[in-house]
């Protein structure tokens, strides 16, 4: 299985028991609608949190709209009811324009999110261009009005939009800095499917046990907080499914499968139905069940009737019927499955290289055991040079890095929570010290040991500090120069440029020219780079052919003056190696950010740089792009 899935409300009713920010479990002053909202209509608010974190337990008969209800109030409660029709399949009249409503009142945030639903439905019916332009077209709307909770859901969907491109770099971007706002307000419910969703990244390149890690996680969080939303739990236990499968563990893997279509049922998300059924087909061809599985891809393809605008779903019906009859042993209808599902990945937004392979797997065996090994060897050759692309983009040393800062990320919030933990008990151990000698000496034990590991985290922080900081081929700084620099600098400037700046095509230039003339490259546009670069100007190398500017502004500096300068400055030098000569260009991405900013945000100030930068790539390089 290759396919993951990333009123008036009765106050006695629901105000006697929930604070219109519990509900979600963000803290007021962390919570933008709260202090947007009017204190009476807090009940609506609690009606749309509920709507998202426990849309099971809203009760749709205590709830109704008031004739003199404001216009928030009105978009709480039709936000509401798309939530209570998405999470749990609840069927509701067709609501007014919201995207309109927030326009003609001025009321930003609403325009935001009635935005940012129109975008999901146009990525979940594969139409993932306009999807994209849609929700970059939200982003300065809710950046600007400080919709925090909003802004993480937005970059949240711009990485599922990676995912389903194979970008696995610009999907691991946008879920770290999606995390990095959850665990800013303290957003559980979000933390919960971020969690998930760099889950699939491990998933998708099959690291089974970081995979689990990260889901174990997501389940763990989601059970704490009581949250009660069937479609988030169908997403949840299929890809707990996905994972138990994948490691050999096929009871549990059903188990989970047949807990995901029993949630899922009850969606008004067709699109978790289609991918329940069909990796529940697919689990029953795995265990040699085709006449289970066959059933589950025929409820596939009967749903897929009720959904023509979902061509994608309808490729995985296809896929289920297949795999079935490859199980079957029916190699005539598994080439013919096969295709039509290839046929629709081949026009589709999509880029799924994982999905691709397995269909390609399929017709490999099949046409091998019907004895037409031609056929067999062209689909295994087209086969090897997708996965080596696959392997290349999956499993790159930048890819690598990404997951590592990630994880460091991540890991962040688990060890505050630890250090609260210890300090708790050793609050209790000093309370309780006097009542018993065994506790002061046990006591005075673990101060010994945590004396110790304090001094040999001292000593080795002395250690890293003479670490050299220059990278040994360009002279630049590197990456562990800029780890402590961000850490520890303190900016005085009120700004600071940050580009992230790309040596164009360089992959394709060392292939042609060989990895000295390549190293050569590298080295002289360093030089170039810092013949036109101040003191207090920093230049790293990130990785590979990528670097990394930090410029601190004074306030007169033209930053596409600085920019359009770099660019030029490459562009007219003249690389010389023996007899030879090259020209070269870069493509850059930059991001504006006050000084106090860039040590406490890095991680969301790099990434907005970097996406720059790959706009930059995809307008047609040897330009810049400054974030906005």
């Amino acid at each position: 299985m290759k396919r993951y899935l990333s009123f008036v409300i009765t106050y006695f009713a629901l105000s006697a028991s929930f604070s219109a920010h519990a509900a979600c479990n963000v803290e007021p002053q962390h919570d933008f609608l709260y202090q947007q909202v009017e204190s009476d209509e807090r009940s609506m608010l609690n009606f749309y949190y509920q709507s998202l974190c426990r849309p099971g337990q809203v009760q749709l008969s205590n709830i109704s709209l008031p004739s003199n209800a404001s216009v928030q109030g009105k978009a709480l409660y039709y936000f509401g009811l798309l939530n209570l029709k998405k999470y749990e399949g609840i069927a509701i009249n067709t609501p007014p324009d919201l995207v309109q409503i927030g326009q003609q009142n001025g009321i930003s945030w609403i325009t935001a999110e009635a935005k940012l639903n129109n975008a999901i439905k146009l990525i979940e019916s594969d139409q993932l261009r306009e999807g994209e332009r849609l929700l970059h077209e939200t982003i300065p709307i809710a950046r600007e009005i400080g919709y925090k909770r909003l802004l993480a859901r937005i970059y949240r969907w711009l990485g599922n939009i990676k995912m389903q491109h194979s970008d696995i770099k610009g999907s691991l971007n946008y879920y770290k800095m999606a995390y990095a706002l959850v665990n800013e307000i303290g957003d559980n419910f979000q933390a919960t499917m971020t969690l998930n969703n760099i889950a699939t990244v491990y998933m998708q390149s099959e690291e089974w046990k970081q995979a689990n890690s990260y889901i174990k996680n997501a389940l763990s969080l989601y059970v704490e907080n009581n949250y009660d939303n069937s479609l988030f739990e169908a997403i949840l236990y299929a890809n707990s499914s996905a994972i138990y499968f994948a490691t050999g563990d096929h009871q549990q893997a059903a188990d989970y499968m047949r807990l995901a279509l029993q949630e899922a049922d009850k969606t008004g998300s067709n699109r978790i139905k289609f991918s329940t059924l069909s990796n529940m087909s697919q689990l029953y061809s795995s265990v040699g069940r085709p006449t289970e599985a066959l059933d589950m891809a025929q409820r596939c393809l009967d749903l897929s009737k009720q959904s023509p605008d979902s061509p994608v779903m309808l490729a995985t019906c296809y896929d289920s019927f297949a795999t079935a009859y490859l199980a079957q042993e029916n190699y005539d209808q598994t080439i013919a499955y096969a295709h039509k599902s290839l046929d629709i990945l081949a026009i589709s937004e999509s880029k799924e290289t994982a999905w691709e392979l397995q269909l390609l797997a399929h017709l490999v065996t099949a046409y091998e055991k019907l004895g037409d090994y031609q056929q067999a060897l062209n689909y295994m050759k087209q086969s090897a040079l997708l996965k080596q692309d696959f392997n290349r983009q999956t499993y790159n040393e930048e890819i690598i890095s990404e997951k590592g800062a990630l994880e460091r990320t991540l890991n962040k919030r688990e060890v505050e929570l630890l250090e609260a933990t210890n300090a708790l008990q050793a609050a209790k151990l000093e309370e309780q010290r006097s009542k018993n000698i065994l506790y002061t000496a046990l006591f005075i034990f673990v101060s010994y040991f945590a004396a110790r590991v304090l001094l040999r985290l001292k000593q080795s922080n002395s250690e890293l500090k003479e670490q050299n900081h220059t990278d040994l081929l360009t002279g630049a700084y590197n990456r562990r120069y800029l780890e402590q620099w961000v850490k520890q600098e303190k900016i005085v400037t009120s700004n600071v440029l940050v580009s992230v700046l790309d040596i164009d095509h360089f992959k394709s230039f060392n292939d042609q020219h060989g990895h000295d003339i390549g190293d050569m490259v590298l080295k002289e546009t360093v030089q170039v780079l810092q013949g036109q670069l101040r003191k207090q100007d920093q230049l790293i190398r990130w990785g590979g052919e990528e670097f990394i500017l930090l410029i601190p502004l004074d306030g007169g500096e033209n930053v596409t003056g600085i920019l359009e300068r770099l660019l030029r400055c490459i562009e007219s030098h003249q690389y010389a190696y023996g007899s030879q000569q090259f020209s070269v260009t870069i493509s850059m991405g930059a991001k504006v950010c006050s000084g106090q900013s860039l040590s406490s945000h890095w991680d969301e100030n790099f990434a907005q740089a970097d996406a720059a930068l790959y706009q930059a790539k995809s307008a047609g390089r040897n330009r810049y792009q400054v974030a906005v």
